[in-house]
């Protein structure tokens, strides 16, 4: 009897974690989901590319990024409402800033799926305490990873977009002025 109750002790104890991450996850989405940009850009310091990033590069040397990524699940599988991070439909100045913000937003959104952690440390005993952390460490570190990957690329694909057009007006402006 002793065995079945302690089985039966450890089943509804998964469940109960399974339920609560789930839920973890899908709350922290749609909070920050329904953040506007502004506010999430002002959380500048998370999203700065630091230089021992190298660009972004640092996380394919450590990480082969570039073999995984493609295979990370993309948000609007769950969340229809999301932005759909697989690939840029367009390049042009306003979609290359909105990637760029849809960054910050799922960087901060797996930041904060992190954070409840320690709340899994109240009802679970103690030596469970490893595998909560492994687990908000391991579903969210690949995202955060590719985000800070793809941020500075995109940020430079932007500065010389704003380059290239600042070019082409100003030689349109030259041609009108000849002619």
């Amino acid at each position: 009897m002793l065995k079945t109750s302690k089985y039966l002790y450890f089943i509804f104890l998964f469940l109960i974690n399974a339920v609560s991450w789930l839920i973890v996850h899908l709350a922290v989405s749609k909070l920050i989901g329904n953040m506007e940009v502004r506010n999430i850009n002002r959380l500048s310091i998370l999203f700065k590319t630091y230089p021992f990033e190298r660009k972004g590069q640092l996380w394919n040397d450590v990480f082969k990024i570039k073999r995984w990524k493609a295979h990370i699940p993309e948000s609007t599988s769950i969340m229809p409402d999301s932005f759909d991070q697989s690939r840029m439909k367009d390049t042009d100045l306003k979609t290359v800033s909105q990637f760029i913000d849809e960054t910050n937003r799922a960087e901060l959104t797996h930041w904060a799926s992190i954070l409840p952690v320690p709340l899994f440390f109240i009802w679970n005993p103690k030596y469970t305490r490893g595998i909560h952390l492994s687990y908000a460490l391991l579903s969210n570190m690949p995202f955060i990873i590719a985000q800070r990957y793809n941020r500075p690329r995109l940020r430079r694909m932007y500065r010389l977009k704003c380059r290239n057009e600042n070019r082409h007006k100003k030689e349109h402006d030259d041609y009108e002025k000849e002619n």
